[in-house]
């Protein structure tokens, strides 16, 4: 079976052309549509989520989120620094920023899980979280809003 992980862990660093055709193809609804396929995964085995994000102290899955942010950061940190060097992005943040920043995105997905959110109204949060992390992304890489 082929996880989220694996699709983590085998991250490709970009070419010049591939960055500037994920630049060219990034939009908050792209962003959207990807993050969603999280949290409905979510909460499509929401209680195993329950479990593993409430419950898990103490246990081999206990650093979850970390985890993930991890393997997260590495394909994000592969992004930034071709953006960068490829002249999109004109600053370029060290790893622990993007780090932190990665771990606020991941975080706050599975907020609706520990703060209970009906699935409606999931959407609508994670449509602000999306536009929040677009836009300020694009801040700190210095990328010309679009």
């Amino acid at each position: 079976m082929f996880t989220i992980i694996d699709f983590l862990d085998n991250a490709e660093p970009y070419d010049k052309v591939g960055i500037r055709e994920a630049i060219e193809r990034d939009s908050v609804e792209a962003s959207y549509v990807q993050a969603m396929t999280y949290v409905n995964y979510m909460y499509e085995h929401l209680e195993e989520f329950q479990l593993l994000l409430k419950c898990s102290k103490g246990s081999r899955v206990e650093n979850f989120i970390e985890e993930i942010t991890i393997q997260y950061t590495k394909q994000n940190a592969l992004f930034v620094k071709a953006a960068y060097e490829a002249g999109y992005a004109k600053c370029l943040p060290n790893d622990i920023e993007i780090h932190i920043l990665t771990h606020g995105y991941i975080t706050a997905l599975c907020e609706c899980i520990l703060h209970d959110v009906p699935y409606e109204k999931a959407e609508d949060y994670v449509k602000n979280i999306i536009k929040f992390q677009h836009y300020g992304w694009y801040g700190v890489l210095g990328l010309p809003l679009k």
